[in-house]
């Protein structure tokens, strides 16, 4: 009997300071937003078309194209809306295409980005250089070099919002045009 108690001791204690490294281990640890969940999570309510840039958003020089309506047989697609915007008229040529798609749920949402993502040329292939965004969003951004210009390509996605931008740039400025453009519509997101 004494054994027996003995043993039932031994092993309380043991589940005791198991307990207490478990504990030890899980305070030291400190959750840090991962690339998936960067981002709002509440759904956004102002339409595509409220996302894209306006004439306060841009210099002068940036002249705004017509806004276009977009569909896509994708599931939970709400809305989409579509805008180039060029750098003057003259050359260089400087053209940022802006399509900006609203769905249902944040899961959506991100299931159009993993599709997007997974099924560009250059992120599965490679012969680019990343781009950090550096906003308020899950980005895929990268750029190539080519012999008379730089292209661009960003897909972005933020709660229920996924915004893909292309950029061609004969002054060599599609890092920095994927970026200005980014910040302002992942502000308006905000």
């Amino acid at each position: 009997m004494l054994l027996e108690s003995k043993n039932m001791k031994n092993f309380l204690l043991l589940l005791f300071i198991i307990g207490v490294i478990f504990l030890a281990g899980c305070a030291g640890q400190t959750q840090t937003p991962s690339e998936s969940t960067k981002g709002t999570t509440a759904l956004i309510t102002k339409s595509p078309s409220e996302l894209l840039p306006t004439r306060n958003d841009l210099s002068t020089e940036w002249i705004l194209g017509d806004i276009k309506d977009l569909t896509i047989n994708f599931i939970g697609f709400e809305s989409g809306s579509q805008q180039e915007v060029r750098l003057g008229t003259l050359p260089p040529r400087n053209v940022i295409t802006i399509s900006i798609y609203e769905f249902s749920s944040v899961t959506t949402s991100n299931d159009y980005y993993t599709n997007k993502t997974s099924d560009d040329y250059y992120l599965q292939k490679g012969g680019y250089k990343k781009v950090d965004m550096k906003i308020n969003a899950k980005c895929e951004a990268y750029k190539v070099d080519r012999m008379v210009a730089e292209t661009g390509q960003a897909y972005c996605v933020s709660s229920n919002i996924f915004f893909e931008l292309k950029v061609v740039s004969e002054s060599f400025q599609a890092e920095k045009y994927l970026k200005d453009i980014g910040k302002i519509i992942s502000q308006k997101i905000s």
